[in-house]
């Protein structure tokens, strides 16, 4: 399975962190949300947010595989093509 390179990671999930906080801070302000609400809707979202992101990465690593596939002579494994995949600079993730 491919990684996420560790760097990414933290930088989106820092992101996320701060972006939800902002957003629960002012609707607790204004009135929307309690403050108990809030902490547990952050601790949701971050987790939706995280699966979303995860899920869009998979896709994005399939398509690559599929796009590889196509390029490969009829026959070639599906060890072959993840190897190859893996070698085409294409990944804005590299």
């Amino acid at each position: 399975m491919d990684k996420i390179p560790t760097l990414l990671l933290s930088i989106a999930g820092t992101v996320t962190r701060h972006a939800l906080t902002g957003v629960f801070a002012y609707l607790t302000a204004k009135g929307w949300v309690n403050t108990d609400d809030a902490q547990h809707l952050i601790a949701g979202a971050g987790l939706l947010v995280a699966g979303v992101g995860w899920g869009l990465y998979q896709k994005y690593k399939d398509r690559l595989r599929f796009l590889v596939a196509l390029q490969m002579p009829e026959g070639t494994s599906e060890s072959e093509v993840k190897a190859e995949a893996k070698k085409t600079d294409i990944s804005p993730l590299k």
